[in-house]
């Protein structure tokens, strides 16, 4: 399943990764591990980051609105996970209220987690 949804988003890296491991192949190419630990992030900022493909939940900042992915920022972001799994409000809501935070520091903020 993993394989076939990268082919379909484009992440030929991670599909080749999974057809590895699918293979049983143990021992990986590591010219190859190296361009997927480089390609494989940046093709994530820019399709959660920059594009918001898939977003579930909208930021609302002080200049503006910002979308996110509920699971990348748990994954990544253990606050970010007690407020999406605990018994705060936000916990349910789509659209969460952050005062005293810009576009761009939300931004930095979800390329650091992304990656």
């Amino acid at each position: 399943e993993i394989r076939q949804a990268a082919e379909l988003l484009g992440f030929h890296e991670l599909s080749k990764l999974s057809q590895f491991i699918l293979d049983q192949h143990l021992l990986f190419d590591k010219g190859f591990m190296l361009q997927f630990h480089t390609s494989f992030p940046q093709r994530l900022r820019e399709m959660c980051v920059e594009r918001n493909l898939f977003a579930d939940v909208t930021f609302d900042l002080d200049d503006g609105i910002h979308l996110a992915h509920r699971a990348a920022l748990m994954a990544r972001c253990d606050p970010m996970k007690a407020m999406f799994q605990g018994h705060f409000r936000e916990s349910t809501s789509r659209v969460i209220s952050f005062p005293g935070v810009k576009m761009y520091a939300f931004q930095i903020l979800l390329c650091y987690t992304i990656l």
